[in-house]
């Protein structure tokens, strides 16, 4: 478990390890300065000294006379309390004043007599076995005419260097001591000074995360933190109203989403209900469903089906979502998919079309019942035309008589689509067609036959391409070549020149295309969208010129949907008109 330590026990101790580390730094650097500083002026003392004796034995060193020589050393002794021994040139203790001369070792590989004899004056500080304690040493060659005769060594006892400095680092600690906590007084107020408005703005932030968004921090200073402070301040009044704003367009959405007459609602990914307005509600006549299983609530197979596929569907790639009609209980509801960007939950709008379908219904019923009410007097009127025309002889009259039996082919030709179209459409008749496997190239060509004439005429060409091992499709031959005579036939109407090519294409192991083109006039970019509907014409005028009927393209679409295959539109204005039909493979 981490223990959590505030900003104001992070900040007391960094001034506190500073402080510290500052002393201990002072002391260190003041006792080694000063320290080495009175080991100089003694070493300076010592030498002089040192000067000194050498003139006061150099004769009785030369006639090694050892008595006059420990005389000298006691007299000096006396005065500076300072240890002075006398050395020949071999090493050998002549005079000492604090030792017997006679139980003395050798001094000659002692360093500082060692460094005399290099350089005429040797310093070294050390323990001495001989008086057991730290000494400062300072030897001297002594010389007699340019060779070294013995040698005159100084020492101080650094027992009193020690124990001045001694008091010197207990002063100098005590005084650090009083900075110290002089210092942490002013650093605990200055920490404090810091802290309390970085706590207070900490306590607002909390404030703000559990939804008290009127939160405001008062801080006194001219400093960062009191423009922290008033930037937090007004933040937090942004947001305020930001989730304000939030919560009323939230509100009018429910609001909104309740009134509307659709049924709206909304699901997670694991399939329980999040939101559902009244108008569901009412079509599952059930309440308080919220958190539920939708398939408890709407169990439907085909539903469930198309909300798995839709939870596939990435928000972000520019796919259709899917789209069916289902029945529940004695109604039809059209219902669509829409899933949010982070693809965790789907909104599902049921649309009731139980009315469109009944009216569509009566519409298609009146049409196909005019269709066939007028079939047999349009077809008697034909037939009294032709006799007419037969024995007409007067020009003016003739003429007249064709315009007539014009005009009621074109009728005729109108009543003939629609019966077909209703017969596509009735989705009361099974098995509209007879499939069967086909030779397409043999079918397309078996068309041209009926069009050779009218081609001629208007000189125009007619190209059949098609791939290598384009297979043999699966379908009804008759209601095909009804396809083919609708699109070669608009194609001839609408195309002065060139021709129309025609090419079986092959797309995939389970999929083809049959792509119609010619060099006609095309359809306006404003009617594409719309070409495929019944009755709907592009320029009416075009309708008065060719004899279009506006039924010929939505029966081409109807048979091609029954085979479960598509057709889309792909042409430029003026340049020529393209259709593609994608057909799937049946093995």
């Amino acid at each position: 478990m981490k223990i959590r330590v505030n900003i104001f026990t992070k900040l007391f101790l960094s001034f506190l390890s500073i402080i510290l580390i500052y002393s201990v730094l002072i002391i260190y650097y003041n006792y080694n300065t000063t320290k080495k500083h009175y080991i100089e002026n003694f070493q300076n003392e010592l030498m002089n000294l040192n000067n000194s004796l050498i003139d006061q034995v150099h004769d009785e060193i030369i006639e090694n006379d050892t008595n006059s020589l420990r005389n000298i050393v006691e007299e000096h002794y006396k005065t500076t309390f300072l240890r002075i021994t006398i050395l020949d040139n071999n090493g050998k203790v002549l005079a000492d004043s604090k030792a017997n001369v006679d139980t003395m070792e050798n001094h000659l590989h002692r360093p500082e007599i060692q460094e005399a004899l290099k350089n005429s004056t040797g310093k070294e500080i050390r323990y001495s076995h001989t008086i057991n304690k730290s000494m400062l040493y300072v030897a001297k060659s002594i010389e007699f005419q340019g060779k070294i005769i013995g040698f005159v060594r100084t020492s101080y006892f650094l027992d009193y260097i020690d124990e001045l400095f001694g008091k010197l680092i207990f002063d100098l600690i005590k005084i650090i001591l009083v900075i110290t906590v002089l210092a942490l007084i002013a650093v605990f107020f200055i920490t404090k000074r810091i802290t309390v408005p970085i706590q207070r703005l900490s306590e607002a932030a909390k404030e703000v995360a559990k939804g008290n968004l009127d939160t405001n921090v008062e801080v006194k200073s001219r400093d960062e933190l009191s423009e922290l402070s008033r930037n937090f301040n007004i933040m937090s009044k942004r947001l305020n109203k930001l989730f304000k704003e939030v919560n009323d367009q939230k509100e009018e959405l429910i609001l909104l989403l309740t009134s509307v007459p659709e049924g709206i609602l909304v699901i997670n990914s694991k399939g329980n209900i999040i939101f559902a307005n009244n108008a569901f509600l009412k079509i599952v006549n059930k309440k308080d469903i919220i958190g539920k299983f939708i398939q408890n609530i709407l169990p439907h197979e085909e539903l469930m089906k198309l909300i798995d596929k839709s939870f596939g569907i990435s928000p972000k790639l520019e796919t259709i979502q899917p789209t069916a009609e289902i029945n529940i209980a004695k109604d039809i509801y059209h219902i669509s998919f829409n899933n949010l960007y982070t693809q965790k939950e789907l909104i599902i709008v049921f649309h009731n079309i139980t009315e469109n379908k009944r009216l569509e219904k009566i519409k298609k019923d009146f049409i196909a019942n005019i269709s066939h009410e007028l079939k047999t007097p349009l077809t008697a009127i034909k037939g009294f035309i032709e006799t007419l025309e037969d024995e007409m002889e007067d020009e003016e009259y003739l003429h007249y008589i064709k315009i007539v039996r014009r005009n009621t082919d074109r009728l005729i030709n109108i009543v003939q689509d629609l019966l077909l179209l209703s017969e596509l459409e009735d989705e009361s008749t099974p098995n509209k067609l007879l499939l069967t496997k086909v030779n397409m190239k043999v079918i397309l060509e078996n068309t041209k036959l009926l069009f050779e004439q009218k081609l001629q005429e208007k000189e125009l060409t007619f190209e059949i391409t098609i791939d290598g091992g384009f297979p043999e499709l699966k379908i009804d031959p008759y209601r095909f070549e009804q396809v083919f005579v609708n699109l070669i036939s608009n194609s001839i109407k609408y195309t002065d020149k060139g021709g129309i090519d025609i090419h079986l294409k092959n797309v995939s192991e389970k999929q083809v295309q049959i792509i119609f083109s010619d060099t006609g006039i095309g359809i306006p970019d404003t009617d594409k969208a719309r070409i495929f509907e019944r009755f709907y014409i592009s320029e009416k005028s075009r309708s008065r010129k060719y004899d279009g009927t506006g039924i010929g393209l939505s029966i081409v679409k109807h048979i091609i949907m029954l085979h479960n295959g598509t057709i889309e539109l792909d042409n430029t204005y003026r340049k020529g008109t393209k259709f593609i039909i994608n057909m799937p493979v049946i093995n």
